[in-house]
């Protein structure tokens, strides 16, 4: 059997992918895993103005279409703050902006933290209705 690791700078970290495998295509199967990862970190990173994250933070009051990936993770999220009752709360990014763990894109004033109500999701469509 064959073994493979890689390892890249990914998610503000370093990603390791090892694989065992008696098949050929094993370079190919760690490039795809490495492809997804990619897709993930464009789409929800907070630290890339581009990402559905950060142009869903930059649109309060306005209903934003992101890639269902973005919004299963979303509805994810806040389910978890649900179950929790409150414990979780993925709004907390204004604290973490102020505090200086997470780049301020704009300048502009958000809340510290928000609620779970202050979040509306459906399907791909999801809205700030505070500046979170």
């Amino acid at each position: 059997m064959n073994s493979r690791r890689r390892l890249r700078p990914l998610l503000g970290t370093f990603v390791e992918i090892g694989i065992h495998h008696d098949a050929v295509g094993g370079d190919a199967a760690i490039n795809r895993a490495y492809e997804g990862i990619a897709l993930i970190q464009s789409l929800m990173s907070f630290h890339d103005p581009a990402s559905d994250l950060s142009r869903l933070n930059n649109s309060t009051g306005v209903e934003m279409e992101m890639h269902p990936l973005t919004a299963t993770v979303l509805q994810l999220a806040l389910d978890a703050g649900d179950r929790s009752q409150g414990l979780f709360n993925c709004t907390v990014g204004g604290r973490l902006v102020k505090d200086g763990f997470l780049p301020d894109h704009d300048g502009r004033k958000v809340l510290d933290a928000g609620r779970r109500d202050d979040v509306t999701i459906s399907g791909c469509k999801a809205r700030l209705l505070k500046p979170l």
